[in-house]
């Protein structure tokens, strides 16, 4: 089957959509000289914008004023979709002009996220099979943030470790003592820089971890785009992060990374292989999958010892040596 034409309506969370540019790599793979247009949430613009995987981008705001969700739709119907693809269960498929539609029925089967994604594909008769990954950067995306990190003194053929100490939500993140005997822990046994990651916000609470070894822990938390943060994570010997987006752009771009699960369930995510840790601590109540804890304490990350994360970096560090050598 031919298609000139394909629209994919993404989810709205970064995270969410990290997780469904298989979906996009797998269409383009298939289609490679279709036109592919992604709709996306405001939030997740900063993802995608830049992609040359992406023909246009749409963004929808569903808090607009209906005015604007009209016009949405208006400049949508304008075009004569062959594969329209729906990931988040909307009615956008059947107010535009479509060939092929992703049915609205799924099964009723609970999936991890990736499985999820792609069983769409495959209930369309389409191929999943992906030849050319998503681009999370592109090469003067590449450069700037090089650029950035060579003003504070490393090399670009440095060796670094990427940590995210800080989630959305606190109820998935980990504690920062946590975080400062694991940074501590990891400077002794590895001899490249630590890169501290994370929103303008978080700057000046990061400030503690980076006074550990100011010489080789480096705050760029609020100083690179999230697509500059996939260029340093694409060279990364290591990342470790909270159950976050910097988890699953870990995970797609094939990089070592430690996740630090607390309430969520790991296996839900479907994030597993060689170079794919999860450090969750063992409890009754873990994961409970609960938006807020019913306990007078986090069990599930206030118990997590410093240890159990080191040691998963260190097979995977170790496993980077071997496979090196």
């Amino acid at each position: 089957m031919k298609s000139n034409q394909i629209l994919v309506i993404t989810l709205s969370n970064i995270g969410d959509v990290i997780v469904t540019t298989p979906v996009m790599a797998a269409l383009k793979s298939q289609f490679p000289e279709a036109r592919l247009t992604v709709v996306c949430g405001p939030r997740t613009v900063s993802i995608l914008k830049g992609s040359r995987m992406i023909d246009e981008l749409v963004v929808y705001d569903k808090h607009a004023r209906l005015s604007e969700k009209l016009k949405f739709i208006i400049q949508l119907r304008r075009k004569k979709y062959d594969l329209v693809v729906d990931l988040r269960h909307t009615a956008i498929p059947y107010l535009v002009s479509a060939k092929q539609k992703s049915p609205i029925f799924r099964g009723g089967k609970v999936l991890p996220l990736h499985e999820k994604h792609l069983v769409i594909l495959k209930a369309m008769k389409l191929s999943t099979e992906i030849r050319q990954r998503f681009d999370f950067f592109t090469p003067e995306e590449e450069a700037s943030v090089l650029a950035k990190i060579q003003k504070r003194g490393i090399r670009a053929d440095a060796s670094w470790i990427v940590i995210a100490p800080f989630a959305a939500s606190e109820l998935k993140t980990w504690t920062f003592s946590g975080f400062k005997a694991l940074v501590t822990q990891l400077l002794e046994s590895f001899s490249g820089e630590i890169l501290l990651v994370g929103g303008e916000r978080e700057k000046s609470m990061m400030g503690s971890l980076a006074q550990i070894h100011p010489q080789r822990v480096i705050n760029l938390a609020g100083e690179t785009s999230l697509r500059e943060l996939s260029a340093l994570v694409n060279r990364a010997a290591l990342l470790v992060a909270n159950d976050s987006s910097v988890v699953h752009l870990g995970f797609e771009m094939n990089r070592p990374t430690v996740a630090i699960f607390g309430p969520t369930d790991p296996a839900l995510s479907g994030r597993k292989g060689p170079r794919f840790r999860v450090a969750q601590h063992t409890a009754p109540c873990v994961p409970c999958e609960q938006a807020h804890c019913r306990l007078d304490r986090r069990v599930c990350l206030d118990d997590l010892a410093p240890e159990t994360i080191f040691q998963a970096c260190q097979e995977l560090l170790s496993h980077a040596l071997q496979s090196s050598s």
